[in-house]
């Protein structure tokens, strides 16, 4: 084997600076890297969110935002003036009914059948079911639906089947939920 010349030497101890500076910088630097930067951000946030709990907000944002909210419950009681409660009383289920039947009337359909069906929850009511069949035509059935929307009533339809009959007249089936 051969001596190696000194310019070749020198590209050899170059190579190894350089490998050696390589795998420094990646196992040994960069991991240290890492933690110290999620350790500061960390740090950071924690020094964040002191120094938000240590901000006393001034007497007149607070009185401002009272105000506000104070509004904002009177626009909604306003709103729930209007609103019916129904607590599912036997009692008031006849009321709705009938005030259900009284806008059928208003509107010229005629009441074929109206059935109960089970209660259903939807996750923050109980409903009573009724499966409810009519005959009219199309734009009374509009002005009945007109007139359901215009209720203060909790009112709900769903699963409307139209059939025309033999008389240019709908047979209207839908859900009522009470």
């Amino acid at each position: 084997m051969r001596k190696l010349s000194r310019f070749e030497k020198l590209g050899v101890v170059a190579a190894v600076v350089i490998a050696c500076g390589y795998l420094y910088m990646k196992r040994i630097y960069e991991p240290q890297e890492k933690k110290l930067k999620a350790t500061v951000a960390q740090l950071n946030k924690v020094i964040g969110e002191v120094n938000t709990l240590n901000e006393v907000p001034s007497a007149i944002a607070l009185n401002r935002t009272l105000q506000k909210k104070k509004n904002e419950l009177a626009g909604l009681k306003d709103q729930l003036k209007h609103v019916a409660v129904s607590t599912g009383a036997e009692r008031e289920l006849s009321e709705m009914l009938s005030r259900v039947s009284r806008q059928l009337a208003a509107s010229g359909l005629t009441v074929l059948s109206l059935a109960p069906r089970e209660k259903i929850n939807d996750g923050l009511f109980d409903w009573n079911r009724y499966e409810l069949t009519v005959t009219g035509g199309y734009f009374r059935y509009l002005d009945f639906l007109n007139r359901l929307a215009a209720m203060p009533d909790p009112v709900k339809l769903g699963a409307i089947s139209l059939e025309r009959s033999e008389k240019e007249t709908l047979r209207i089936t839908t859900e009522l939920l009470i």
